[in-house]
């Protein structure tokens, strides 16, 4: 479990640098990258897992387990909260997103398919930066 825990803190660390590379790449003004850092952040903690429960809220008398798969493919830190309460007893008793990934996923193809994507999170970024880095002209 400790050691789920220390990987997901490195990634989740990996993704949010390669995300801050991406936006100073792409921003000149320090106050404006500075502005959409905030705004990313705080849509990927706060925004998007509320969007996520009211959509479950409104929807929840349809089969909406595989969206909200997705759904939840698209937040990091909602793929290392998830990564890391498989790990534990505890997941049996909390949300819809973490019993999705357990029920549909399995235990040991969830953890491969969350670091997956916390890896992909990471790369993406990455290559995202470098290649606007390579056309920008200084």
């Amino acid at each position: 479990q400790s050691v789920f825990l220390l990987l997901t803190g490195i990634l989740l660390t990996s993704i949010f640098t390669a995300c801050g590379i991406l936006i100073g790449v792409l921003f000149d003004d320090k106050a404006r990258g500075m502005g959409v850092c905030l705004v990313v952040w705080t849509l990927v903690a706060f925004l998007f897992d509320g969007m996520l429960l009211v959509l479950m809220y409104q929807f929840s008398m349809y089969p909406i387990e595989k969206l909200v798969l997705i759904l939840t493919l698209l937040n990091p830190i909602d793929i290392g909260r998830i990564l890391l309460l498989l790990q534990t007893d505890i997941s049996a008793i909390m949300g819809l997103s973490t019993a999705v990934f357990q029920n549909i996923l399995g235990s040991t193809k969830g953890q491969v398919v969350s670091v997956l994507m916390l890896v992909i999170w990471t790369l993406g970024p990455l290559f995202l930066a470098r290649k606007f880095f390579e056309r920008k002209n200084f």
